[in-house]
């Protein structure tokens, strides 16, 4: 298992192709930050199996993670247990990277 920070994955796909590259037995990496225009690029030419990406890192209290290796997913919020991890992830306006809220000046939940 290696941990990466996604614009180092960027930077290693920039490289000249070694042989060496792909000699390995990792089967997982996890980390944050790896784009979904490369995801696949990456996991292909490094021979990863698994990618473990979260979010939340530095952001806030808690993170999420992408257990299901869905390319480009930030990951999921239980609803089994959302008292016990009450976390959400919201709608932001991707241009100004403000929250969007309701008439009530609440956040609005994303959907999966």
């Amino acid at each position: 298992i290696i941990q990466y920070i996604g614009e180092i994955c960027r930077y290693l796909l920039k490289q000249p192709v070694r042989e060496a590259e792909m000699q390995h037995r990792v089967r997982l990496a996890i980390g944050n930050g790896l784009r979904p225009t490369i995801w696949e690029d990456f996991t292909q030419r490094f021979r990863i199996k698994q990618i473990g990406e979260f979010y939340g890192a530095t952001e806030c209290n808690c993170s999420i993670a992408n257990l299901d290796n869905k390319v480009g997913a930030c990951g999921f919020n239980s609803r089994i247990l959302p008292n016990v991890y009450p976390i959400r992830l919201v709608k932001v306006n991707e241009d100004t990277m403000e929250l969007i809220r309701d008439s009530n000046g609440l956040c609005i939940s994303c959907r999966p």
